[in-house]
């Protein structure tokens, strides 16, 4: 009876071999795939940084509208003109050195609190640019109401004098 318990001893090894044999491979796939995933993500996140490239596009200045206002005015410092027109419209010209004021005494290129005042008719040319009107010229309306002289004798004129 010794011998079949001996006999049976084999087959037993050779079930638990197996057994352990199947967990190790499962544990080597295991493993194997662990490994990979983490040599992938290495390499991954080690690459060397791709070069980006910036398009950029140069927008085109925004264009200016030009505006003209006649009217009064309510405001002015050295930096702007506040004006009102006949049917209420109101505006605030933002004055640089290079607005032409025109007065009675010719134009200049000076602070516009010096030469105009509350109440003062006047006639504005200038732009309106990202929102802000600057004026290019301020001049007093009874100078732009047809008080000077006509374009055409100032050209008659230049020509006579070169002959």
């Amino acid at each position: 009876m010794s011998e079949p318990s001996e006999q049976r001893r084999p087959s037993a090894d050779r079930s638990a071999r197996r057994t352990i044999s199947g967990v190790t491979a499962v544990c080597d796939i295991v493993f194997a795939a662990l490994l990979c995933t983490a040599v992938l993500a290495g390499l991954l996140t080690n690459t060397a940084p791709e070069k980006r490239t910036v398009a950029g596009t140069l927008e085109p200045a925004p264009a200016s509208q030009p505006v003209r206002q006649q009217g009064t005015i309510i405001a002015v410092s050295a930096g702007s003109v506040t004006a009102r027109s006949a049917n209420g419209y109101t505006q605030t010209y933002l004055v640089t050195p290079n607005t032409a004021l025109i007065t009675r005494s010719g134009s200049q290129h000076a602070t516009v609190t010096s030469h105009f005042a509350i109440n003062d008719r006047v006639d504005i040319v200038g732009t309106i640019r990202n929102g802000t009107a600057m004026a290019t010229a301020v001049a007093d309306r009874d100078m732009t109401d047809g008080a000077g002289p006509p374009m055409d004798t100032v050209a008659a004129q230049s020509v006579s004098a070169t002959h």
